[in-house]
């Protein structure tokens, strides 16, 4: 009788341990997973874009902000929508942010933008492309 066989390459023994790693740590993630809410960020998105040969127009909802606490800048054709939120309470102090980053198409003309906050806390940042003439006048505000 040998002893060959109750020795094993290193490669082997590590892949084994490797194994019983992964079947340990799904047992003990598992029950906990089942309870955590899963990311989907198409599900959780406030943010519609639309851009067709008509117009270029982003809605954001930005209901939970007061419009001091919201900054929109338009760095070249990059648009930044940051909101930052600070809440004081008696037990302490919290602090909420969000920020959206689009970059503009390149029809669109930057020295139309236009943004306007709704009653309701909707943002909307519009233009219309350069390359439709309409005639109908525009309000010309550019979002800095």
């Amino acid at each position: 009788m040998s002893i060959y066989p109750y020795f094993r390459s290193p490669i082997s023994l590590f892949n084994e341990m490797m194994r019983d790693i992964a079947r340990m740590e799904r047992q003990m993630i598992s029950p906990f997973s089942r309870a955590l809410p899963r990311y989907d960020p198409e599900a959780t998105s406030d943010t519609q874009v639309l851009n067709d040969s008509e117009k270029f127009a982003l809605k954001l909802n930005v209901s939970d902000y007061k419009p001091e606490e919201l900054k929109i800048n338009l760095d070249g054709r990059q648009l930044t929508i940051e909101g930052v939120q600070e809440i004081k309470n008696d037990d302490g102090f919290s602090k909420r942010t969000f920020l959206r980053t689009v970059l503009l198409p390149e029809d669109v003309n930057l020295s139309e933008v236009v943004s306007s906050l709704s009653h309701d806390g909707h943002l909307s940042v519009e233009d219309c492309p350069s390359r439709s003439f309409g005639s109908k006048q525009r309000r010309k505000t550019v979002v800095r």
